[in-house]
């Protein structure tokens, strides 16, 4: 969450120095050093308000993604037939001709064994 701007990096830089120019002029020639300060409590304003900024829509944009943690989603599989459907389906089978009356014993007989 503390991604900032590198420009704003580079900003807050610079106005730490003006800061410290500023001081130095104000005991060298005041009117020069007063006015750097001044430009110094610009920079800082400004720098504050882009931060604070960038921090409200980096919030913003994750509170839009919904929950950091997530699940995956559990894979449901399709609900097993009943013996009854699958029965009925296999006498279809044997009725239409699709198999024999011998693989029609030998597959009812493995559905009935896994009752």
């Amino acid at each position: 969450m503390n991604t900032v701007h590198p420009m704003l990096e580079v900003a807050k830089f610079v106005g730490a120095m003006v800061w410290i120019v500023g001081f130095i002029f104000v005991f060298i020639f005041p009117p020069v050093g007063f006015f750097i300060l001044l430009v110094a409590l610009l920079i800082s304003i400004a720098t504050a308000s882009r931060t604070r900024e960038l921090r409200h829509q980096e919030i913003v944009s994750l509170a839009g993604k919904g929950p950091l943690v997530t699940r995956p989603p559990t894979p449901s599989s399709p609900p097993k037939p009943s013996v009854s459907d699958r029965l009925g389906e296999l006498d279809k089978l044997r009725e239409t001709g699709v198999i024999s009356d011998e693989e029609h014993q030998a597959k009812r007989q493995k559905i009935l064994d896994e009752i």
